[in-house]
C-alpha cells in the first residue's frame, strides 16, 4: 500500500485527528471544523482524485508578508481549506520518509528535533575556544530550482510514484492569485512556503548536502534555511565556509550575508531564536526585539482603533492582551505555538522577565496613552483581570508539571 492508499482510509483520518489533537495544536475551533470535515468526508473526492490523477490543482493565493526591520516581504502561498487538509494529511504521513535526512536535518521531524541536539550545544558553548559559522540561506523556499527538487523527490518517493507525480504537477504549476494585484500571476514558486509539504520539499533539496557534510564527521545542523556549522580550528572553519557556500550556489542558493555569524573563541551561540553560553540557553536578543516590535506595534494600533470608534481603553488593553496570549500560548502554526518551542530548551527567566515587564507596560500604555511611572497605579492584579498571563508563572509552571496549559 502506498501513502495515496493509506489516506484514502478512514482510519488514516482518524489517527491523524487524534495525533493533532493530542499535540494541542489546535483551538477547539479548529478541532471542530476539522471532525466535522472528516465525519463529512469532504477528503473523499479529492484524493480518489489524486489517485485517479485526475485531479484539477487549484491555484494557491499569493500573500506578501512584511519582514520586521527589512523591507523585503515573505512570500506565502495558501490553499483552499478542504485542499490544504488533504496536503496536511500527506504531510503527516511523509514522517515515513524521515530516515532519508541526515541527522542534522532537524526541521519539522517526527523523532529529530531542534530540541534532541540542544545538549550537545550547551556543552559546546562551555568551550573556550569554539570555533561556528551561523549562516542563513536567503529566500530560501521560494529560490528552490524546482526542476533540482523533483529529481530529489523522484529519489526520494520511488515507491510512491503516484505521489510523485501529484507533487510534481503542483509544484511545475507556476500560477498562483496574488492578493496585492487582484489578478492571477505566473511564476516560479519553489517550494511554496506557506503550504503543508513545502517543509519536507526544503529538507529534500538540501539532503544531499546535509549527508555529505555529516559523512565527514563536522558537527552540521540545519533547520529548514538555518544552518549552524562547529569545526576543530579556525582553518577548517574558513575552509568549510566556502565549501558550503560554493555547494549552496550550485543549487541556486545565496546566503544572507547580514545574518552571517563566526564565532572564534567563548561566545554565544545565537540559533534558532536561542542564545546559548557557558550551558544556558536563553531567548536571542533578536528574539526578543522581535516580539518587543511586535508588541509596540499592536498596542500603538490598538490605541488608534479605540480613539477611532469610541472605543474604551481598557477593552483596547484587552484586545492587546488577547492577541499577544494567542501568539505566546496558542497555536499560530500548524507545528507548534511559541511557548512549545522554547519553554521545553530555555534554561533561565531573564529573557521571558524582559518580555513580560515590556508587555505590562504596554498595556498600561493601551489604557493612559502615555510611559510614566503613573501606569503603575494601574496594578498587576487589575492586569490579571484583564487576561494577562505572565510567560515567567507559564513556564515555571511547565518546567514543574511538563505540561503546557493553554
Amino acid at each position: 500500500m502506498d501513502l495515496l492508499d493509506r489516506i484514502s482510509l478512514d482510519d488514516t483520518w482518524t489517527e491523524f485527528y487524534e495525533y493533532k489533537i493530542a499535540q494541542g495544536n489546535m483551538s477547539c475551533k479548529e478541532a471542530d471544523e476539522l471532525r466535522a470535515y472528516i465525519d463529512n468526508r469532504r477528503y473523499e473526492a479529492i484524493v480518489d482524485s489524486i489517485i485517479n490523477e485526475s485531479y484539477e490543482i487549484p491555484v494557491p493565493v499569493r500573500c506578501e508578508i512584511n519582514k520586521l526591520n527589512s523591507s523585503k516581504k515573505r512570500i506565502v502561498y495558501t490553499y483552499p481549506y478542504d485542499f490544504s487538509n488533504v496536503l496536511k494529511i500527506i504531510a503527516y504521513c511523509l514522517h515515513v520518509y524521515d530516515n532519508c535526512f541526515a541527522n542534522g536535518c532537524l526541521a519539522f521531524r517526527r523523532d529529530r528535533s531542534f530540541k534532541s541536539v540542544i545538549g550537545t550545544l550547551k556543552e559546546k558553548s562551555k568551550e573556550s575556544r569554539l570555533y561556528a559559522i551561523k549562516t542563513d540561506i536567503s529566500n530560501y523556499f521560494n529560490s528552490i530550482d524546482v526542476d533540482i527538487l523533483c529529481g530529489e523527490l523522484s529519489e526520494v518517493l520511488v515507491h510512491d510514484k503516484r505521489l510523485f507525480a501529484f507533487c510534481e504537477r503542483m509544484l511545475r504549476a507556476d500560477k498562483a492569485f496574488d492578493t496585492a494585484r487582484g489578478c492571477e500571476v505566473c511564476e516560479k514558486r519553489g517550494a511554496m512556503a506557506g503550504i503543508p509539504v513545502a517543509s519536507f520539499f526544503a529538507n529534500v533539496y538540501l539532503r544531499k548536502l546535509d549527508r555529505e557534510f555529516e559523512k565527514r564527521g563536522i558537527l552540521y545542523y540545519r533547520y529548514s534555511d538555518d544552518i549552524l556549522i562547529m569545526t576543530r580550528d579556525e582553518k577548517s572553519l574558513n575552509e568549510i565556509r566556502s565549501e558550503l557556500y560554493d555547494r549552496l550556489r550550485e543549487y541556486g542558493l545565496e546566503i544572507n550575508v547580514s545574518k552571517e555569524a563566526i564565532i572564534v573563541g567563548k561566545k554565544t551561540i545565537d540559533f534558532l531564536g536561542l542564545s546559548i553560553l557557558d550551558g544556558e540557553v536563553d531567548l536571542s536578543f533578536a528574539t526578543k526585539e522581535k516580539l518587543k516590535g511586535k508588541i509596540k506595534r499592536k498596542a500603538k494600533s490598538i490605541r488608534r482603533w479605540c480613539d477611532k470608534k469610541s472605543v474604551s481603553y481598557e477593552k483596547g488593553a484587552k484586545a492587546l492582551i488577547k492577541s499577544m496570549n494567542r501568539k505566546f500560548y496558542s497555536v499560530e502554526d500548524d507545528d507548534f505555538s511559541w511557548s512549545r518551542w522554547f519553554f521545553p530548551v530555555i534554561t533561565t527567566s531573564q529573557g521571558l522577565k524582559q518580555i513580560d515587564a515590556y508587555m505590562q507596560d504596554y498595556v498600561r500604555f493601551c489604557i493612559t496613552g502615555r510611559h510614566n511611572k503613573g501606569n503603575y497605579r494601574i496594578r498587576y492584579s487589575e492586569l490579571k483581570k484583564l487576561g494577562y498571563i505572565s510567560l515567567v508563572n507559564k513556564w515555571y509552571g511547565y518546567k514543574r508539571t511538563g505540561k503546557y496549559e493553554n
